[in-house]
């Protein structure tokens, strides 16, 4: 029997591609509050992204304005002088692939 990785396996049982099941893994792992950002002005997949470029404290506050009903965008929140700090999510090709 192969073993299969989270990701073969959650795109095979969701229908999802790999590249997604990962893209969707890594905004999990680098937006801690990413439940809360459900059914809000934020939950878009570039909305998604522009958070993970955020400050975690940042990322806090914009994800709380939103969940209390004001329509943000995680856009306009990004210091563009802070191209240094930003974290980006990046499609990696599985080891051995």
């Amino acid at each position: 029997m192969a073993i299969t990785s989270f990701v073969e396996n959650t795109a095979a049982k969701t229908g999802q591609s790999e590249r997604k099941v990962r893209r969707d893994a890594a905004r999990a792992r680098l937006i801690p509050k990413i439940a809360e950002v459900v059914g809000t002005s934020l939950d878009k997949g570039d909305e998604l992204d522009a958070l993970v470029n955020l400050p975690d404290e940042k990322q806090s506050e914009v994800i709380a304005r939103a969940k209390a009903g004001e329509r943000v965008s995680a856009h306009r929140s990004i210091d563009r002088r802070s191209f240094g700090n930003r974290r980006f999510i990046i499609d990696v090709a599985r080891p051995g692939a």
